[in-house]
């Protein structure tokens, strides 16, 4: 699969993401509040890179799309989102994303998502992660299922996992509202 196409919106660009971003993912993966939504504790360096040689080996399969969001002018990684557990015969895939928190709560991912939501998708979320519920609901999502005790925490309890969906007809009537 070719790499991914670069995009821009006013305030962000996607690019491909590359092995040299763990450092900058770093400051996501390894701070308590960048993963407090994951089901997993804070990330090493290895693990860092290690993800993202995960990452590459999807993207070189076909079965999955990433970008890093840097600044319009800029290279470092401030966030990554991307498509995964694409199921080719249903036209479905999941949509994940992660910003740093420095970056929380100015309307980054309201702006970029829309660029990329072409397609019916789901997204997994914490109920507990209200910001990124009302994200996805304002991008037309709808809640489809609560999943009981469904992620594992490190430190051994569980927690519920929302479940939304978007179908193409249902973006395309609601546009980037």
């Amino acid at each position: 699969m070719p790499p991914a196409q670069e995009l821009h919106t006013p305030r962000a660009r996607l690019r491909e993401v590359r092995l040299d971003d763990a450092e900058a993912l770093l400051d996501i993966y390894g701070h308590p509040q960048g993963v407090r939504y994951l089901g997993r504790p804070p990330q090493t360096m290895e693990q860092v890179q290690t993800r993202l040689q995960r990452m590459r080996e999807d993207i070189d399969r076909g079965e999955a799309a990433f970008w890093v969001m840097t600044d319009p002018d800029a290279d470092r990684a401030l966030a990554y989102l991307g498509f995964f557990r694409w199921d080719a015969p249903h036209q479905t895939a999941e949509l994940g994303y992660v910003l740093a928190p420095a970056r929380w709560g100015q309307g980054l991912m309201r702006e970029v998502l829309p660029v990329l939501v072409r397609h019916g998708l789901e997204a997994r979320i914490d109920p507990g992660n209200v910001a990124s519920i009302k994200l996805v609901e304002r991008l037309g999502f709808k809640r489809e299922a609560a999943f009981r005790e469904r992620t594992l925490n490190a430190d051994g309890t569980r927690e519920d996992l929302l479940l939304f969906g978007l179908l193409r007809p249902e973006f395309q009537e609601h546009g980037t509202r």
